[in-house]
């Protein structure tokens, strides 16, 4: 059973779960300038490999200045969770962020997670603010570039929240090799992921994405409790077994993922989800991209 009761959020629930665009894909690396704020280079970055949505990580990469929020309780009851007040620092070093580059209003937007240090801090994590934190130096970022289907901000009526939600952009390939997903508050994520990937009929596939749970249960790290939190995935794969029978989630196929995740308090925890125990707080975003030959979950898989 998970950890904390089901959130409720203030508006009604959506009959819909989760949000799936098919999209054709291509990796994709580009540099952010000194100078430019992270939302300018990523924009720019998307805009330049023709894509119409992306999937980014960056690491060792010096911002000056930076800024950033974490989780934390609402102030009132318009919202179920909410963000801390904003923490700046005049500069810091991204250990490892990924980010989703879609858009708002017709314009770049970036939702990113990752974590970081300051000169002589400890290693924080949460939202990173992309407009108000800048390159100090050449920034190398790599990804996943997505074309046909793209993350939109939209107003979701359900959580009274603005968030991104994946949808077409013109025709569809017809046979997608990537799909673009996010998830609805609640739903259990490595169980929705996997039955994502089998309706897709694919038979295995790699996970990237950012998002929030509410409590987590680790098979090889102590749970975390929190009801509001911010989460990157360090290594994702869905792997469908021979022949699908009864038994655990791994033995008819399981997305296994592993996170790190920052709960309301600051602390963070890193570990591999137990299906089951691992819902949805606010949104969870997702790029996923069938694979051939993909080696096994935990086995030295890279971005």
């Amino acid at each position: 059973m998970p950890l904390n009761p089901e959130i409720r959020h203030p508006g009604p629930v959506s009959p819909d779960r989760d949000t799936r665009a098919p999209a054709r894909v291509q990796p994709i690396s580009f540099s952010i300038a000194p100078g430019q704020t992270v939302e300018e280079g990523l924009a720019r970055g998307l805009r330049a490999a023709g894509c119409d949505s992306a999937y980014v990580e960056m690491s060792a990469a010096p911002l000056a200045p930076f800024a950033f929020v974490m989780p934390a309780p609402s102030p009132d009851d318009s919202h179920a969770a909410w963000y801390s007040p904003t923490i700046a620092h005049p500069a810091a070093t991204v250990l490892r962020a990924g980010a989703i580059v879609g858009w708002r209003e017709g314009a770049p937007f970036v939702h990113c997670h990752g974590s970081w240090q300051a000169e002589g801090g400890p290693v924080e994590m949460g939202h990173l603010l992309c407009p108000d934190s800048r390159a100090a130096a050449e920034i190398a970022v790599q990804g996943i570039g997505l074309t046909g289907g793209a993350f939109v901000s939209r107003e979701d009526a359900e959580t009274c929240f603005r968030l991104f939600a994946a949808e077409p952009m013109g025709m569809s390939p017809p046979r997608p090799r990537a799909l673009a997903v996010t998830l609805k508050p609640n739903t259990d994520v490595p169980t929705a992921l996997a039955a994502i990937c089998r309706e897709a009929g694919w038979r295995r596939a790699r996970i990237r994405g950012i998002g929030s749970l509410n409590g987590a249960v680790f098979d090889d790290a102590p749970p975390m409790h929190s009801f509001a939190s911010e989460f990157l995935v360090l290594d994702g794969r869905y792997d469908a077994p021979q022949e699908a029978g009864e038994g655990n989630a791994e033995e008819v196929g399981a997305a296994r993922l592993r996170i790190a995740i920052v709960d309301v308090d600051g602390a963070i925890f890193e570990g591999w989800l137990v299906p089951g125990e691992c819902p949805v707080c606010v949104t969870c975003e997702f790029v996923l991209t069938e694979e051939d030959g993909a080696p096994p979950v935990g086995q030295g898989a890279t971005t």
